[in-house]
């Protein structure tokens, strides 16, 4: 091992040193790599490929951004954080950076308004479909509660770590389109 990368290693341990050393007493407020129980969100646009096989790349990637910028705004209004978008699916959390006795029903009524924007949004697509031809988005939405660790990955970006994250997407993969699935 290099000298640079072992006095990188020595620095970043100094700092977990540091986090455990400090940590302040217990709140609501988030202390880094700390275990939390949280509501994890997952949503999946379906009818997407079908779309993205009939529009040009640069009216797909504006029509995305904006779906995924509404999508955004609903969870943060349910008090939720928005851990990833990729691609066609969304991973959100409630209860990552403080915790509130709701987490889970803020997650659940978050789902369900992010399907109802989905179908304000296909309205508007009906109004300018390309070619005559129905253009119809829905999403499936997957959400599980329990223990994980969050904190900030390598690049600072705020996210979860452990089983239930991996239990809210298959929740997603499984459920119905139009659907909240909740464990």
């Amino acid at each position: 091992m290099s000298d640079y990368l072992a006095s990188l290693i020595r620095e970043d341990l100094e700092k977990l040193s540091e986090i455990v050393v400090d940590r302040a007493p217990a709140s609501g407020k988030l202390l880094p790599g700390e275990r939390r129980r949280v509501a994890i969100l997952f949503l999946d646009l379906s009818g997407f490929t079908a779309l993205s096989e009939r529009l040009d790349h640069e009216v797909l990637h504006r029509l995305t951004g904006g779906l995924m910028k509404a999508l955004a705004r609903v969870v943060e209004a349910h008090g939720g954080y928005v851990d990833k978008f990729e691609g066609d699916r969304i991973m959100a959390l409630f209860g990552a950076r403080a915790a509130f006795e709701n987490d889970c029903s803020r997650a659940v009524a978050s789902g369900l308004r992010m399907l109802e924007t989905i179908e304000e949004i296909n309205g508007i697509l009906q109004s300018c479909s390309p070619g005559g031809a129905p253009t119809r988005l829905s999403a499936r939405v997957g959400i599980s509660f329990g223990s994980v660790t969050v904190g900030p990955d390598p690049s600072g970006h705020l996210t979860a770590m452990g089983e239930e994250v991996s239990m809210a997407s298959r929740l997603e993969e499984t459920a119905r389109v139009g659907t909240v699935q909740v464990a």
